[in-house]
């Protein structure tokens, strides 16, 4: 179990252009995600889907995956290794992803579909063409500042197109492109331009259901938004050597509420709790008590001020470290409010640490 104190932070080496909106929203959980070596609460199921989906359409894109036959084999493959990486890190209780991930059938059948998309009948008849096609291609400034991978890189005949693959959703309400995506492909613009030499000449987003959308660019915004990136970069490293964790932090519900590393941050529990969400809540206080029942379940009741708060449907695996902990604080992450203010009950992404 980690506390926040503990957590001995290192500085940031670079900033890749998919990480440039999360150092702006709060560089300290940028920074807490570079300093442990694994994610102190489970990723939603759903990002774990969203990395097969990815793989899928890159080898579908590019030609790798061409029949039915083909995308099945490749996906169940790719599902079992995300399935893998979710036990290794104690989060089996995620898997399978096809029953833990809502509208995985949709989801899937949408990826499948492209199969007879225009975007990879285009790139495959590019390829017949006097054309170089890159895929998850590394960029790095020059100065290594800025880096990352880039989805898809083609040219045609001198005509250089750099496109992002994403799952989720593109557009704002009003119909507009989100600023973070238009953001990091102009990064990766940048970013080719320090690589090769050029910008390219279109940046484009592609989406599940078979839409490219152009991002519009001028090489003066993507020098800007790289310069932007270098700043914050060394304000933020400057920060991190004074170990001034306060200034990095930016404690925000809906940001914090899908942060994987607050058990690690002690200042988002400042903010108040929402009024509408009923699944986020986390928890701590004085353990007074715990209680084991014949499925093996667990009851912990907590001492918090003058309040007596009781947290049930514990795992059972969590017991030897609770009844070591009786007399100190402790934090319960993942839980939801019963009937009663002062009643929880355990999610099954439950994880208890040492406040």
């Amino acid at each position: 179990m980690m506390q926040e104190s503990t957590t001995i932070l290192k500085p940031l080496k670079r900033i890749s252009p998919s990480r440039y909106t999360a150092i702006n929203r709060c560089p300290y959980r940028v920074v807490l995600a570079n300093s442990c070596s694994s994610p102190l609460l489970p990723y939603p199921p759903a990002s774990h889907l969203g990395n097969v989906i990815h793989e899928c359409i890159r080898f579908i894109v590019i030609g790798k995956i061409g029949t039915s036959a083909e995308f099945d084999e490749i996906w169940n493959r790719l599902l079992v290794k995300e399935g893998k990486k979710l036990e290794d890190m104690g989060f089996g209780f995620f898997t399978p992803l096809s029953e833990n991930v809502s509208g995985y059938t949709i989801k899937k059948l949408q990826v499948k579909s492209l199969l007879k998309s225009r975007i990879k009948t285009e790139v495959q008849e590019e390829r017949k063409t006097d054309t170089n096609i890159l895929t998850e291609k590394w960029l790095e400034a020059q100065d290594s500042l800025i880096g990352g991978y880039a989805d898809i890189i083609i040219n045609l005949n001198g005509y250089i197109k750099l496109s992002d693959f994403k799952s989720g959703k593109i557009l704002l309400e009003e119909g507009e492109i989100k600023e973070e995506y238009e953001d990091q492909l102009k990064l990766y613009a940048y970013l080719h331009n320090e690589v090769f030499g050029n910008y390219p000449d279109e940046l484009s987003i592609i989406d599940l259901e078979k839409k490219e959308y152009r991002v519009a660019f001028t090489p003066q915004e993507c020098e800007a938004l790289a310069h932007k990136s270098t700043e914050a970069l060394s304000e933020i490293n400057s920060l991190i050597e004074k170990d001034e964790r306060k200034a990095l932090a930016k404690p925000d519900l809906d940001h914090c509420k899908s942060c994987l590393y607050r058990p690690a941050c002690d200042f988002y529990w400042g903010l108040p709790l929402s009024e509408t969400d009923s699944i986020f809540r986390d928890v701590r206080g004085n353990v007074a008590a715990v209680k084991q029942f014949r499925n093996g379940n667990l009851n912990a009741t907590l001492n918090k001020g003058d309040s007596e708060l009781t947290v049930s449907h514990i795992n059972g695996e969590h017991l030897s470290f609770l009844t070591s902990v009786v007399g100190k604080e402790v934090a319960f992450y993942n839980v939801k409010q019963g009937g009663i203010p002062e009643r929880y009950q355990a999610l099954k992404t439950i994880q208890v640490y040492e406040a």
